[in-house]
């Protein structure tokens, strides 16, 4: 007479399980709730930290901000702009990274989300918020910059020294 194999009996014995495991809820439905589970509501409320500001992949300053996972408020911005280079008008920029500000947390790379991410195009100035690293990263837009003419000689300039040379000197030795 033949015996079972091991996957029949793993599968009686998961069978005879079966009847144990409970529905979540009475009616059998599946049920799911928006938002933190009753005790962790602290961790969607919002936090105040200190984070990296970050420009073109440049380290500017570290600022206080409020955050949620949803908007990120800097508390002194203009100390953040005022490092960005070539800004036509801080202040303006400044006043538009006041108040709350989208996190914008769906343009973070991340291995999912790998195209087009980490870049905004904003009509004036916006930010990357990433809360797992602290970090803020600003996105100007080119207009409220200050373009400055790159000006390229055709030529090297002349020498400040005079005739030079190189020399190329090889030797190989061998012994025992």
């Amino acid at each position: 007479m033949r015996r079972p194999g091991l996957a029949f009996t793993l599968l009686l014995g998961c069978l005879a399980l079966l009847p144990a495991v409970q529905p979540a809820r009475a009616d059998g439905v599946f049920s799911m709730a928006a938002g933190p589970p009753a005790g962790f509501e602290d961790l969607s409320a919002a936090q105040t930290t200190q984070a990296d500001v970050y420009y073109g992949g440049e380290f500017l300053a570290t600022v206080f901000v409020d955050f949620d996972p949803y908007q990120v408020t800097i508390h002194d911005p203009l100390s953040a702009v005022e490092l960005i280079p070539n800004l036509k008008d801080p202040e303006k920029i400044a006043s538009v990274l006041s108040g709350p500000l989208p996190t914008h947390a769906e343009q973070l790379c991340n291995s999912r989300n790998r195209e087009n991410c980490g870049q905004l195009y904003p009509p004036q100035a916006a930010v990357i918020f990433d809360e797992s690293r602290y970090r803020l990263t600003l996105f100007v837009h080119p207009a409220e910059l200050l373009v400055h003419k790159i000006q390229h000689d055709k030529y090297l300039p002349a020498p400040g020294s005079g005739v030079s040379g190189l020399h190329n000197i090889r030797m190989n030795a061998s012994g025992s």
